[in-house]
């Protein structure tokens, strides 16, 4: 299956594309026999601040909004900086906030209702039962969208909440600069890596409105980060800040998401609530049983999305973001797949035109509050942290 162009511009101008196979063909099906590709268009104007680029493609997915405008709000500094670019364009959005059953993820979200509370946001709660989503729907959606991240499927289920006649934003696509190659266990230069995106091209499929690339939304976006003094400094003295005895290969990602990410992120929102950061999956991952089941629920999309990374140099894409280039756009693609690899029979997209998963799923509970209830959970939650 092949789409035509998405009718609703999930990046400005749909500059990021993504697909599979070296035919010109984009946002289709995966295929366990062809090369993930991607790519961006360039910039056709000079890069402002990170916080003005933010504020402009806030501006640009409002304007295109259908229904409400939801975000998806964990407490970290992307979901922070998305809704108060948005806050900032003066749209009218309701927060997200998906609290684990039992309390799991309370360390983390606490974070969000203290935002939601300086900020005088009302937020949604969701409330979901992670073990009961992980041996039903996310079953589901990892065999049809080769889920391979048993935590983004998150995201797909909020989705699913909020209703699909809304608009959906996830502060997603910030870059995640390492040295450490996992699949091949080796170190190189200082790269983004991107793989395939699973519940952005759920969206795609589906006619959705929405983006879980907020941070990719426009070329000039992405050069503010990539092109920044902070980047461009950790880039030029990578050789020393990635030593091998100051940090383990495997824990390279953390160097620029503690460091240089926050940093940017303090420079250009302020007001932006610091605090340390968390996935906020870590109670749920320390339990056996609830590690398993997310385990076996992506077994066979983790095969087969194996390998299909794309890693770009930084030193690539400061060239390619650079106003001053004139090279013509470029198609990355990831590394020619193993001659027995085989990806799951039911990892395909469904051909009959019509959304599945459309009509809910089990795993959760929303639940709507009222400015008041909200005000008094939220104090409460600030107080108690």
């Amino acid at each position: 299956m092949t789409l035509s162009e998405p009718d609703f511009e999930y990046s400005e101008r749909n500059h990021y594309r993504w697909g599979w196979g070296e035919s010109a063909d984009w946002f289709n099906k995966p295929c366990s026999g062809q090369r993930f590709k991607v790519s961006f268009g360039r910039p056709s104007r000079a890069p402002k601040s990170f916080r003005e680029e933010c504020i402009y493609a806030a501006g640009k997915i409002a304007a295109q909004a259908r229904g409400r405008i939801f975000v998806g709000l964990s407490g970290g500094s992307d979901s922070q900086a998305v809704c108060l670019a948005l806050r900032e364009c003066g749209v009218d959005f309701t927060p997200c906030i998906v609290m684990m059953k039992n309390g799991m993820n309370l360390h983390d979200v606490s974070g969000a209702f203290q935002f939601c509370y300086r900020f005088n946001l009302s937020p949604r709660i969701f409330i979901l039962d992670l073990e009961e989503f992980y041996s039903g729907a996310a079953v589901q959606y990892a065999r049809r969208y080769s889920f391979s991240n048993a935590r983004t499927m998150i995201q797909l289920w909020l989705q699913q909440q909020v209703g699909l006649e809304n608009t959906f934003i996830m502060g997603g696509g910030d870059p995640q600069f390492t040295r450490y190659r996992s699949a091949e266990k080796e170190v190189g230069p200082l790269s983004w890596e991107f793989k395939p995106t699973p519940i952005l091209q759920y969206l795609v499929q589906n006619r959705l409105a929405g983006t879980t690339k907020f941070f990719m939304y426009s070329p000039e976006l992405i050069a503010s980060i990539v092109m920044h003094p902070f980047v461009r400094a950790f880039s030029e003295s990578q050789d020393a800040i990635f030593a091998p005895a100051f940090l383990k290969p495997k824990h390279h990602w953390k160097i620029y998401n503690y460091t240089i990410k926050p940093m940017i992120y303090k420079e250009n929102w302020p007001e932006l609530i610091c605090r340390p950061k968390f996935t906020g999956f870590e109670v749920a991952e320390a339990r056996a049983h609830t590690s398993a089941l997310a385990e076996a629920a992506v077994a066979d999309a983790r095969a087969f999305n194996a390998g299909k990374g794309i890693k770009i140099p930084l030193t690539e894409l400061q060239a390619y973001f650079s106003t001053q280039s004139i090279a013509p756009a470029t198609v990355w693609y990831s590394a020619p797949p193993l001659p027995a690899a085989e990806g799951p029979a039911s990892a395909v997209v469904d051909d009959s035109g019509g959304s599945y998963l459309a009509g809910g799923v089990s795993g959760g509970a929303r639940v709507d509050i009222g400015e008041g209830v909200a005000a008094a959970f939220i104090h409460a939650t600030t107080l108690s942290n």
